[in-house]
């Protein structure tokens, strides 16, 4: 167990509890709810099954890892070991069956009740402070009305640490994606409206005042026409970081960086080696055509400073030539 983890050792504890409540439950309903019913000897079988049951399901649920997972991020992979452990419990209760000669009704509705228990003290913390989180964003100072850009896994991840991070600030509104197949459905409880030409009309409608590019799989030159669009609303604009992150599990709010004019160039950066020029011009006759406009100009510049032999600027315009 990791230690010094108090919350683990309160799974256990529930855990334990659960188990030998389940099997006591299973045990009153096979008698459908009369405990004058139960014979003495078959109660006292039921609690010393239970309590057999409840330390091999926690060495079981410690060997498959489910006491070291971080349970308000809980997904598809512990489910998976919750699943996975109670298939491998299937002959453990077979074996139980013939050793403790118990009704096979109550072995059967144990193993129901305490998989379902299993799953509710794991998912319930994690439920419990998405509830949380909801009720306790503050009305309206500080909060920024969120509009996310893709609806794929990286979106997931962003909402679900606002949820579950408590960045009470961040108020997701709607999802916009490409894929048509998409629009009109749910992500984590957000509406997918449209795709990117539906950008402007969605955040008129929502009052959208910052905008999430949540896309790690896309080209340049897409990337760069979807935020072109996002950068006309005049709103907030911030991108996930990179697939490093997305690939470490490391994509939360506070990794979020605001987009620079990278990344609307629709291409590669292009890192210019200005010394390996200058070297090239220093002792050199330079003519410089169109030398008087605004880029000819701050080339002339540039180009008396790597100490030609001779600079010549040409321009059709003689105000701004002599200038």
């Amino acid at each position: 167990m990791i230690k010094h983890d108090k919350r683990a050792y309160l799974i256990v504890v529930a855990d334990i509890v659960s188990i030998i409540i389940c099997a006591l439950f299973a045990l009153w309903l096979r008698f459908d709810f009369k405990y004058t019913s139960i014979p003495h000897k078959t109660l006292q079988t039921t609690l010393i099954f239970a309590c057999v049951l409840a330390v091999t399901d926690v060495i079981l649920y410690f060997a498959l890892r489910l006491y070291h997972s971080i349970w308000r991020y809980a997904s598809m992979t512990e489910a998976y070991r919750i699943v996975l452990a109670y298939l491998i419990l299937i002959p453990i209760y077979i074996v139980a069956w013939f050793g403790f000669k118990l009704p096979f009704s109550v072995l059967v509705l144990t193993y129901i009740f305490t998989f379902l228990c299993c799953v509710a003290v794991r998912f319930s913390y994690r439920f419990a402070r998405f509830e949380v989180s909801k009720r306790a964003k503050p009305d309206n100072d500080g909060i920024h009305n969120v509009l996310l850009i893709g609806g794929g896994q990286s979106a997931r991840e962003i909402i679900k640490d606002i949820q579950l991070g408590q960045h009470h600030e961040y108020n997701v509104k709607a999802v916009i994606d490409d894929n048509q197949v998409k629009w009109g459905r749910d992500l984590e409880g957000f509406p997918v409206v449209g795709g990117r030409n539906a950008i402007p009309e969605t955040v008129e409608k929502y009052d959208i005042d910052t905008i999430i590019f949540a896309i790690t799989h896309i080209s340049p030159q897409n990337k760069a026409d979807i935020l072109k669009i996002c950068s006309e609303t005049g709103c907030e604009l911030k991108t996930v970081p990179g697939l490093f992150e997305f690939y470490s599990g490391q994509l939360q709010v506070t990794r979020l960086r605001e987009v620079d004019i990278n990344d609307l160039l629709g291409r590669d950066v292009i890192t210019v080696d200005n010394r390996e020029i200058f070297a090239s011009l220093t002792g050199k006759v330079v003519m410089v055509t169109g030398g008087g406009g605004s880029i000819g100009s701050e080339l002339c510049r540039q180009i008396a400073n790597a100490a030609p032999d001779k600079l010549i600027i040409f321009d059709i315009y003689e105000n701004t030539t002599y200038d």
